[in-house]
């Protein structure tokens, strides 16, 4: 570690900075926005980073880097939390979890425990393997006892995390496992940089603001011509739907090259 260290001018790894989020403060809502600054190590999501710990062997080539996996967002009791009390559920609690859908979702990091001479394992994250999204919506408060219903005008505090995965090689403990002592002990790394705390107080629009539509609504659209949807995810209605499986198969030869 000493010479990997030296090798890499005793920098070490950065970890994606945290995305930037803003808020839609509406009636005991609230909508988030997650996005990440053209100077963020993160933008368009492209986080790549060596670690230099990770030296692949001359028989072998290693993936020696960590790769943008998901978002973690938080909501704080208070202004005063800082990261170190992520992990206490008194102090932080997870609202919002979001990561790429690629098969990768429960990361379990190794830590060496000293007092028992052991390497003992920590759930990071329980990720759903969802894909990332963008927004999403607030209606609840994660602390509330009793009532969780979001109150207007109160004050809540949020805070997020980018996090990126890198599993060069299995690690086993377990007797038998071929190398597995060997394995990658941290799959899971948290960002460094970029995290803030950031406070907003729902309440009902101003200036007479009517919404006539809640999160996620969208307007129904019909092709008149054309062809394509420029690769973007479309919801079908099940009457459009029964009528492309009603029409017979193409035929092969027809087809465009």
């Amino acid at each position: 570690k000493c010479q990997a260290l030296f090798d890499n001018c005793f920098k070490v790894i950065d970890g994606p900075n945290a995305p930037d989020l803003t808020f839609s403060e509406l009636d005991q809502e609230i909508i988030c926005y997650i996005s990440n600054r053209p100077t963020s190590n993160n933008f368009a999501e492209a986080y790549d980073e060596r670690d230099p710990n990770i030296n692949s062997p001359d028989t072998v080539q290693w993936d020696e880097n960590y790769h943008f996996e998901g978002y973690q967002i938080y909501q704080l009791r208070d202004a005063s939390v800082s990261v170190e009390s992520f992990d206490d559920p008194n102090q932080a609690r997870l609202v919002a979890r979001f990561d790429i859908r690629n098969g990768v979702g429960r990361l379990i990091n190794y830590n060496y425990d000293q007092s028992i001479d052991a390497n003992v394992p920590v759930m990071e994250v329980d990720g759903a393997d969802n894909g990332i999204s963008h927004s999403f919506v607030l209606t609840e408060d994660a602390f509330a006892e009793g009532a969780k219903a979001l109150v207007n005008h109160k004050q809540y505090y949020f805070t997020a995390i980018a996090y990126a995965y890198n599993n060069y090689m299995t690690y086993s403990q377990e007797p038998g496992v071929l190398n597995g002592l060997y394995g990658q002990k941290q799959p899971y790394l948290a960002g460094r940089k970029n995290i803030k705390t950031y406070t907003t107080i729902p309440h009902e629009p101003t200036n007479g603001a009517v919404m006539h539509a809640g999160y996620g609504a969208q307007p129904q659209i019909t092709r008149i011509e054309g062809r394509g949807n420029s690769s973007l995810e479309i919801s079908l209605t099940d009457d459009m739907i029964e009528e492309i499986m009603s029409k017979k198969p193409s035929d092969s030869s027809n087809r465009r090259s």
